[in-house]
C-alpha cells in the first residue's frame, strides 16, 4: 500500500509531526524495494479481524542494488500477544550473504550473516501491544 495519513494534522504536536516526516523520508529513501521487493510473510496470513499473536514480513529486494541502497526489510508487529518477545526465521531463498542491519527507531546497526538469519532467527521484543519493529537490510561492503 501507500502511505497516507487522514485527520486533522496540523493539531498535532511537534514529536508526532517529527515521526510522520521520518516515515515519509523512509517511503520516499526505500520507494522502489518497497514497491518492487518480494514480500515473504513470515507470519500464517489470517482474517483481518484477528488481532492476536503476532505479524512479521520481510521485503527482499530484487537485482542490483546501488551501493548505501536497502537490500530488504523486515518489519514486525506485536498485536495482542501476551508475549512481548518472539524470534523470527528468514526463509533461506531470501537472504545470501553477510548484512549491516538498522533498527528504524533506534538508528543503532549489528550485522548478521544469512545462516544467522535464517537458522537461529531475528529475536525481536516489543515490551508494549501494538508496538513494532522495523529493519533495514544493507549488504556489508
Amino acid at each position: 500500500g501507500h502511505l497516507s495519513f487522514t485527520g486533522e494534522l496540523a493539531g498535532l504536536d511537534s514529536a508526532t509531526k517529527e515521526q510522520i516526516k521520518k516515515a515519509v523520508a523512509f517511503t520516499k529513501k526505500h520507494r522502489k524495494l518497497i514497491q518492487t521487493g518480494v514480500f515473504h510473510p513470515l507470519t500464517p496470513v489470517r482474517n483481518m479481524e484477528d488481532r492476536s499473536g503476532w505479524l512479521a514480513s520481510y521485503i527482499e529486494g530484487t537485482g542490483k542494488a546501488a551501493p548505501g541502497d536497502a537490500v530488504g526489510i523486515f518489519h514486525a508487529f506485536r498485536l495482542d500477544s501476551p508475549t512481548e518477545e518472539r524470534v523470527f526465521r528468514l526463509p533461506g531463498d531470501t537472504v545470501s550473504e553477510r548484512y549491516i542491519i538498522e533498527d528504524y527507531d533506534t538508528g543503532e546497526t549489528f550485522e548478521a550473516d544469512a545462516e544467522t538469519l535464517t537458522e537461529k532467527g531475528i529475536a525481536v521484543k516489543n515490551s508494549n501491544k501494538h508496538s513494532g519493529t522495523l529493519l533495514v537490510f544493507y549488504r556489508e561492503h
